[in-house]
């Protein structure tokens, strides 16, 4: 073949070309992280969640010519029950929802955010069909949205002609995502072999997000500042149950902590101290690891 008249001839002898990757699951929260994407090989991105419809708008750059950043495919605010938990700017930009800000439930209600992220220009709906990893209040086991919610959003959103994409750790949640007729499966951490043959029938495409798990390890993790270290090496195994490290030193600081009297617990507690935080909860029987992390007592007791 030869090249077309005018082509700028570029050398490469001596080295390799290959094509951009495309990244399955990202949350770029400005131009600086999409560039870090480009700079990181990633000429694609599939943006699952940002505040100010920031993914769109990087989408529409870069179709405008801007080439230092990715080509977005982007899904706007995430569908969660809890929105002023996990979106509180989705009522930034949609102050006429407020009444949603005590929670979001029911089918009519789903399909009317639906459309308002249809409005908006997304490429896809991204919901929450558990709760997520690595935040102390929550149990990723713990589906969200009943099954009667899940299709009225998948089906809303096929009327707009968009994909849904589910955030889902635990298999009870996947498992209705996938009967819904989502696409995609983000995470899935604990699914069972029959949800993944379920899986292979319908279609769905699993995306299993494995590099997550270095972030949540890291000490700088906002969890980490919160809980502990110890929870957010717990998160992180959480989201791969594989990862043994973190947990066994979690378990030592266990041991360590049962030989302390209540007093000097408290002590530590009222100090503001995280090396040995307050175990047990009514949330650590429903997890992957033995024991839990609770957060922090405003009260100063145990």
């Amino acid at each position: 073949m030869s090249a077309p008249t005018g082509a700028q001839v570029i050398d490469i002898k001596g080295r390799w070309l290959l094509p951009g990757f495309v990244d399955a699951h990202v949350h770029l929260r400005d131009l600086a992280a999409a560039r870090h994407a480009v700079q990181s090989g990633a000429t694609t991105v599939r943006a699952l969640g940002s505040s100010y419809f920031t993914d769109v708008g990087m989408r529409e750059l870069h179709r405008a010519g801007l080439t230092d950043i990715p080509e977005v495919v982007a899904a706007g605010y995430q569908i969660r029950p809890d929105l002023s938990q996990g979106n509180g700017d989705f009522f930034l930009d949609f102050p006429g929802m407020s009444r949603f800000m005590s929670g979001l439930r029911g089918s009519e209600n789903l399909r009317s955010v639906v459309r308002l992220l249809a409005e908006h220009h997304v490429d896809l709906i991204k919901i929450l069909a558990t709760e997520r990893a690595g935040t102390p209040q929550t149990d990723p086991r713990k589906r969200t949205f009943t099954d009667e919610e899940m299709v009225a959003i998948v089906d809303e959103a096929r009327k707009a002609g968009l994909p849904v994409a589910a955030h889902a750790h635990g298999d009870e949640g996947a498992r209705g995502a996938v009967l819904a007729g989502v696409h995609s499966i983000e995470h899935g951490t604990y699914l069972s072999d029959d949800t993944l043959a379920l899986m292979k029938t319908h279609g769905t495409y699993f995306v299993p997000t494995l590099s997550a798990v270095s972030h949540m390890s890291k000490l700088e993790n906002p969890v980490s500042a919160t809980a502990g270290p110890c929870h957010a090496a717990q998160g992180a195994r959480h989201s791969h149950p594989r990862m043994e490290n973190g947990h066994k030193n979690c378990r030592r600081d266990r041991q360590h902590l049962r030989r302390r009297s209540p007093r000097s617990r408290r002590r530590d507690h009222r100090a503001g101290g995280d090396r040995y935080p307050s175990y047990g909860s009514h949330q650590s029987r429903n997890f992957g690891f033995r024991r839990v992390p609770r957060r922090w007592k405003t009260d100063g007791h145990d």
